[in-house]
């Protein structure tokens, strides 16, 4: 399985290894950032299934510690966020190193052009499955869209909350990193602020 980040990886990580308690598969997860000492020692061992990101996954197969000639599925994850992040060409790659016999998965929230593209490139006769029918947002919600360099997100927030969002508020950030260092500038510029990911198990009854 391919995902785009670590974060994402090490989530998939930990929920196959509850998914598969009472099965006899074995799992490991690679990715950049981290020694890659352990992770090769891992796979030297042997594993049924291996969650990576494109990055270390390609790293690995150049030095000849992961051989792609007997995956039998590919999975692709958050396929839409992978090509946001510039993965597109990693992809492409990891498919082609893959044998031709092989089921292919993707996975994605959207289905803009580029994801319906690499579809159709690297897919056989797909067959597309909707977990959820396209909706509409209520009526009721305002939505306001503002293009912004990265680095000027948190500043942008921060005038909003200043000049004119009132009342209580949920904050969505990709990262489990980037949720906790929004947190630290709110509590930092004076709100009432707490947050919740998968690494924390605590109560919000003090704020919402």
């Amino acid at each position: 399985m391919v995902s785009p980040t670590r974060e994402l990886a090490i989530q998939i990580e930990n929920n196959f290894k509850t998914y598969s308690t009472y099965a006899e598969l074995t799992s490991t997860v690679i990715y950049g950032g981290a020694a890659i000492e352990p992770q090769i020692a891992t796979l030297k061992k042997g594993v049924d299934i291996l969650i990576a990101t494109p990055g270390r996954l390609l790293d690995l197969h150049k030095q000849d510690v992961i051989n792609l000639d007997y995956v039998e599925t590919l999975v692709l994850d958050e396929a839409d966020l992978m090509l946001d992040m510039g993965f597109i060409d990693d992809v492409k790659k990891i498919e082609r190193l893959c044998p031709k016999e092989k089921q292919t998965l993707l996975f994605s929230a959207t289905i803009p052009y580029k994801v319906e593209q690499l579809a159709n490139t690297i897919l056989n006769e797909p067959k597309r499955i909707e977990v959820a029918q396209n909706s509409s947002t209520s009526k009721n919600v305002n939505q306001l869209l503002y293009f912004v360099p990265k680095q000027s997100k948190i500043e942008l927030g921060l005038h909003l909350l200043r000049n004119t969002i009132k009342g209580q508020i949920i904050i969505f950030r990709r990262t489990k990193f980037g949720v906790d260092k929004l947190e630290k500038t709110l509590v930092k510029n004076g709100y009432n602020a707490d947050s919740i990911h998968g690494d924390k198990v605590k109560r919000l009854d003090k704020t919402l």
